[in-house]
């Protein structure tokens, strides 16, 4: 009868201890907050670029400066950005891209970067 007591008691308080570490679960607020702060932080960044690029675009729509050279790498880099977010816009602008780094005259660049700034 003891030896069931006793028996009884271990198993119970195993139980018990296995139990202990049983909680909410799920993250606190801390870590919520978190989570939401740098997901805010990531779309302010994505606006920010994008309103960067059309900036850029309009800027050499109005001068027609800016078709050739490294220029254009900065704009391939953000509109690759803007995949994630809108591989359709993404796709057309890298086609405009294209035309651009082929345009010749200021009036040509004019023209497609303003086209590529009406995009966004």
């Amino acid at each position: 009868m003891r030896r069931m007591s006793l028996l009884c008691c271990l198993a119970f308080g195993f139980l018990l201890s296995s139990l202990g570490g049983c909680g909410a679960g799920g993250p606190d607020s801390a870590t919520i907050e978190a989570n939401k702060k740098a997901a805010d932080l990531e779309a302010n960044r994505k606006a920010g670029s994008q309103e960067e690029l059309k900036k850029k675009l309009t800027e050499m729509a109005e001068t027609g400066a800016g078709g050739s050279g490294s220029g254009l790498a900065g704009l391939r880099s953000s509109i690759e950005g803007l995949r994630a977010s809108n591989p359709a816009v993404a796709d057309a602008l890298l086609a405009d891209l294209n035309q651009l780094q082929g345009a010749r005259s200021p009036e040509e660049i004019k023209a497609i970067a303003a086209q590529m700034a009406a995009r966004l």
